[in-house]
């Protein structure tokens, strides 16, 4: 009958020793003991003990390695080669923390530092990316976000009527009106690079509800001004606010039950109605703006 053997190596750390075990299920032998060499991929040259024993009986035999004044953390210094318990090798490669310190600002003849500047702080930076940006030559060559007219959204605030109306609580800002001011903004903002809006409309209070139904309208003012300024500017990229305060009697993103609770899966229903009637009329992108959970989904 074949030997059966099975090895279970332990590495126990105390003190100064470590203990290699391995358990061995012999066929039915004599009792006998003998030496057996260490194989070569064996970290130790010490001789190992291999008890054989009648079948039934487990025994062990513990091969000790004297490692007098090393712990834990002289052997994670060293580089050995140790056997997994897969039987492959693992090697623990010695590794090193080099710090580099660079010397200070070398400052050219004649230039003079402000009195009090304290000593440089030592640096352990290898590099240094401002030389990247010493002059505008070099920083247009190597920016990587460059911001022009075409990358901004114009807001444009509309309501119903031809005047323009100051907003107090915006200086120089304007509630244009649908049908007159607001193709105007629109062809001032495209002759300078603009070339989004995101309209926001002044809904007449006597159309306000606590439901708010005239959110999905598809004669409302906002899906009239998207249509007007897509109309007259095909390119224009238009952007709208979905949420349902412009709409609600009581000024809230959502519909508010008497209690003061926002009906937050009833208000998704109506979101999906405004966004898509503002589809419908040509806007390019919805934005939700009114944080109930779960409406991006819906």
């Amino acid at each position: 009958m074949p030997r059966r053997q099975i090895r279970q190596p332990l590495a126990l750390a105390a003190g100064s020793c470590i203990a290699a075990v391995t358990f061995t299920v012999p066929s039915a032998a004599p009792l006998s003991a003998r030496l057996v060499e260490a194989p070569p991929s064996a970290p130790t040259s010490e001789p190992r003990m291999t008890i054989s024993a009648p079948s039934g009986c487990v025994v062990a035999s513990v091969g000790l390695a004297s490692l007098a004044g090393v712990g834990l953390a002289d052997l994670k210094r060293r580089s050995k080669t140790c056997r997994h318990f897969f039987g492959e090798q693992e090697t623990v490669t010695k590794t090193e923390t080099v710090e580099v310190h660079q010397k200070g600002t070398q400052h050219p003849p004649g230039s003079r530092i402000p009195e009090g500047t304290p000593e440089p702080h030592p640096m352990t930076i290898r590099k240094r990316p401002r030389r990247n940006r010493r002059s505008a030559a070099q920083r247009d060559m190597f920016a990587e976000t460059r911001l022009t007219a075409s990358n901004f959204i114009l807001p444009i605030f509309v309501h119903e009527g031809t005047e323009d109306i100051p907003i107090s609580s915006m200086p120089g800002v304007c509630r244009r009106g649908v049908d007159t001011g607001l193709l105007k903004e629109v062809e001032e903002a495209v002759q300078l690079g603009v070339k989004s809006v995101v309209l926001f409309p002044k809904t007449p209070d006597e159309l306000k509800t606590q439901t708010a139904e005239e959110c999905f309208n598809p004669e409302g003012l906002a899906q009239r001004a998207i249509r007007n300024v897509k109309q007259a500017f095909p390119d224009v990229v238009v952007y709208t606010d979905v949420a349902l305060d412009p709409y609600n009697s009581l000024g809230h993103d959502g519909i508010v039950r008497s209690d003061g609770v926002i009906l937050n899966d009833e208000t998704i229903n109506y979101l999906c109605k405004q966004a898509v009637s503002q589809a419908e009329a040509g806007a390019d992108y919805v934005s939700p703006s009114d944080m109930m959970d779960g409406r991006v989904g819906a």
